[in-house]
């Protein structure tokens, strides 16, 4: 069965996955210190682990992941990857780090690539989990209380969505949208309130609506893509993303921002889209803002923002509040990543889809999987799948009497049109992903970077650093103890648990480049989506600029330290915060001292030349620096040139007409900024052509 979105049991073979439990355990034992392993039993980490993966919708990641331990498993294999003929359970702790480290550092690829999959994945769990549904006992060391538990005040909204009904019958509609995010939400209102019946399949479920602001895991199981395990083939970049009622509206920080006018005039030169020229899309932006009650909130900034702002300020660099979709926000919750439990996002769940069911013309069925477009002489016709009814996968069809509207995302979009038997050859071609990298800086006062609103300030005095419209975005991130600790890098156990013991007093800059080349997906064997990615080298030099200007920022704000998320970590501090004061060492010496006790060797003084050396020298290959993308676009890109593109400037496929494309897929390049709004902006245009051809 092709890939399902979790809805299908893991295959048998699998089971044979626990024989693997001693082994997960000696490399926890390994990452983790023994007052951690007293917390946190590391056979109840690696039980967790293997859970997660036996339950993983990706049948590629599970074969992978079950090959890895395979190979560390065998005599031969662990000789390959760590150095020793005895396999890790049989070393002692200290030598399994050291294995370990051999790995992490090491020039070929595949062993990094081999350590990182292992860290992450433990670190999250260990970090992330909430054992048995109480606090991790982790968390109170580093001040952090977890998601509260919904209290009477919260009103879920009246349910307009349903589960697959029981009926052997097929669904019927004018229109099949296949995903509730940012482009299906918007077609959905659209052709509702034209007088069409709209079917809306959306492979994620309710939990977003229904138990928003989760625990960090549970959060990224119920409502991410892939369970929150997405990786490009490599595992050089993690990749988030929506898949939930309302996608990754339902998800995002609420920043609304428009793209710069260039993309777009360079849309309309390089790939010939009539009617997206910047006139347009800005009137399309408005129509979009007042839907969402996007405006700006100068005062509610967290600290983290302000540390950007302040940072900025200092330097003389352009820093502004972002416009966000929120009504009555206040920055009061910490679990905006997790959905709104006081449902102040407008994300398509309360604001576009709402008012397509408001029409009485809306069946929206959640967890159900489109696997393929049935397309016959040349028209789609409907849409064959997998969803859930009464806790079991059941096979169903949707048929179309007018079309079939693809909104699934970038990675899902090409996958569904692959399995589907379009065979126009950019499909799938073009990714973009705003490849990401984080400096993180130590700061003297409480931080708390999980608080408040995530991403209320913005900077985009990089924006081009090449003259033509491309260099990096500089932002802030919502930060929890599992996605730390899994971006973290790996000195020993000792170094990794003091750096989490100072998550408190960390904030977290990010630096998202408007990449220049592109990667693909495919499909594989079962049909599950593949992403190759490979960082080009003008972008990764954009990202070296954008590291160089966060280390400025946090210096200008009052950071003691600062690090990088490269493989081993590159840490600066400032020549003058190291001085003793009159009358005895001052507070950042004494902080330093006792940093030395864990990795002395390791902190250099920051000026320009030397950051700039040391990136040079760590690089970016892959598994050398921790990165993510949030924003995935271009794989089914528009052009009006049907050789160039997918899909022609009204959102239809060249090749089936009726088969139309509305979510971040049909850009045509990067856009160097927060996407969606511009693929609301790019549904409404695609909208105006269907319903007045």
């Amino acid at each position: 069965m092709p890939y399902s979105a979790g809805i299908d049991p893991p295959p048998a073979y699998l089971k044979g996955v626990t024989k693997y439990l001693l082994l997960l355990t000696a490399i926890c034992e390994a990452l983790l210190t023994k007052e951690i392993c007293a917390l946190r039993p590391p056979s109840e980490i690696a039980q967790r682990l293997i859970t997660l993966i036996e339950n993983h919708p990706n049948p590629s990641l599970r074969q992978d992941f079950q090959r890895l331990l395979a190979v560390l498993n065998h005599p031969v294999g662990s000789l390959l990857l760590t150095h020793s003929w005895k396999p890790l359970p049989a070393l002692s702790v200290e030598e399994r780090e050291r294995r370990l480290l051999w790995m992490a550092n090491h020039s070929v690829g595949f062993k990094r690539q081999a350590f990182q999959g292992l860290k992450r994945l433990i670190m999250w769990v260990a970090y992330g989990n909430s054992p048995g549904g109480k606090p991790n006992p982790l968390w109170q060391a580093m001040g952090y209380e977890g998601a509260p538990p919904l209290d009477s005040s919260f009103q879920p909204p009246e349910r307009y969505w349903s589960h697959l009904p029981d009926s052997p019958h097929p669904l019927e509609a004018d229109y099949i949208v296949i995903g509730s995010g940012a482009g299906g939400g918007v077609v959905a209102a659209r052709l509702t309130e034209a007088g069409h019946t709209v079917l809306v399949l959306e492979m994620g479920g309710d939990d977003g609506q229904t138990r928003p602001g989760m625990n960090e895991l549970e959060g990224l199981q119920s409502l991410y893509l892939g369970n929150g395990i997405v990786v490009t083939r490599d595992s050089s970049i993690m990749i988030l993303a929506g898949s939930a009622l309302g996608g990754g509206t339902t998800i995002n920080w609420t920043t609304s921002l428009r793209a710069p006018e260039n993309v777009f005039e360079e849309w309309v030169r390089d790939f010939a889209l009539d009617g997206w020229d910047c006139q347009t899309m800005q009137q399309q932006y408005g129509r979009v803002e007042r839907d969402l009650h996007v405006q700006c909130h100068p005062d509610e900034h967290n600290a983290p923002n302000s540390v950007l702002i302040r940072g900025c300020e200092a330097l003389g660099m352009s820093v502004k509040s972002t416009n966000r979709n929120v009504k009555d926000c206040q920055g009061q919750c910490d679990f905006c990543a997790f959905g709104c439990r006081f449902r102040s996002k407008q994300s398509t769940a309360e604001s576009y889809l709402k008012r397509a069911a408001e029409t009485g013309r809306l069946q929206l069925i959640i967890h159900a999987k489109a696997q393929r477009v049935e397309i016959l002489n040349g028209r789609a016709v409907g849409v064959v799948g997998v969803a859930h009814l009464n806790g079991q996968p059941v096979s169903f069809r949707a048929n179309a009497a007018k079309g079939v509207v693809v909104a699934a995302g970038a990675v899902e979009t090409p996958a569904l049109l692959l399995r589907s038997g379009v065979s126009h050859p950019q499909v799938g071609k073009n990714l973009r992903l705003h490849p990401t990298v984080a400096v993180a800086g130590h700061y003297d006062s409480d931080i708390h970077p999980w608080k408040g609103a995530p991403q209320s300030a913005v900077s985009g005095a990089l924006l081009n650093l090449d003259g033509r419209g491309y260099g990096v975005l500089l932002e802030t991130p919502a930060l929890y103890p599992g996605i730390a600790a899994s971006a973290m890098p790996f000195l020993n156990a000792k170094d990794h648990a003091e750096q989490m013991r100072r998550l408190p007093n960390g904030a977290v800059l990010l630096a998202i480049a408007r990449d220049c080349r592109s990667g693909q997906v495919t499909v594989g064997k079962l049909g599950e989506p593949i992403i190759d990615y490979r960082l080009d080298k003008p972008t990764g030099n954009h990202l070296m600029k954008g590291m160089d200007a966060l280390t400025k920022i946090h210096f200008s704000a009052g950071a003691t330290e600062v690090s990088t998320l490269h493989q081993p970590p590159l840490r600066f501090y400032r020549e003058t915060d190291w001085k003793s004061t009159k009358g005895g060492q001052s507070k950042a010496a004494q902080t330093r001292h006792s940093r030395e006790r864990w990795n002395p060797q390791r902190t250099t003084a920051y000026d320009e030349h030397t950051f700039y050396e040391s990136c040079l020298k760590a690089g970016f290959a892959p598994n050398r620096i921790t990165m993510f993308s949030a924003h995935q676009m271009g794989t089914c890109r528009a052009s009006g040139n049907r050789h160039q593109g997918v899909v022609n400037p009204r959102g239809q496929c060249w090749e089936v007409p009726n088969l139309i494309v509305t979510d971040a897929s049909l850009f045509p390049t990067a856009l160097g900024v927060n996407p969606m709004l511009t693929i609301m902006a790019c549904a409404h245009t695609v909208c105006d052509h269907l319903l007045n051809p």
